[in-house]
């Protein structure tokens, strides 16, 4: 697979690089454990916990929830449900794909409500 960047600067080009080289690496692991291994190993707690609210936040706004609801279910400012609203509404698609994909098989439900 190549990662290819739109028409950037050198800088973007080189965070698109770094994002290409992660994704690719990550495609060599196949079960949830190698996964959960793999993030408790590159991540901080910190950063885990914040991956984890987005991904949260963005299946809850894709349900329609309110930002007050999301708040309240969450503890999410308002600030970074605006910034995944908009990564929903401007972004790469990513989280539609993921939520797209939990979705068709059944684990979204069932994962946003163990908030």
């Amino acid at each position: 697979m190549k990662c290819k960047g739109k028409c950037m600067g050198e800088k973007q080009l080189k965070l698109k690089e770094q994002l290409c080289f992660l994704s690719e690496a990550m495609l060599y692991l196949e079960t949830l454990e190698e996964y959960e291994n793999f993030l408790c190993d590159i991540l901080t707690n910190q950063e885990i916990v914040m991956l984890s609210q987005r991904l949260r936040v963005a299946i809850l706004l894709s349900e329609g929830n309110t930002f007050k609801n999301i708040s309240d279910k969450t503890g999410v400012s308002s600030v970074t449900i605006e910034r995944v609203k908009q990564s929903l509404l401007y972004g790469e698609d990513g989280y539609k794909t993921l939520i797209d994909r939990m979705k068709s098989n059944n684990r979204s439900k069932r994962d946003t409500h163990e908030l």
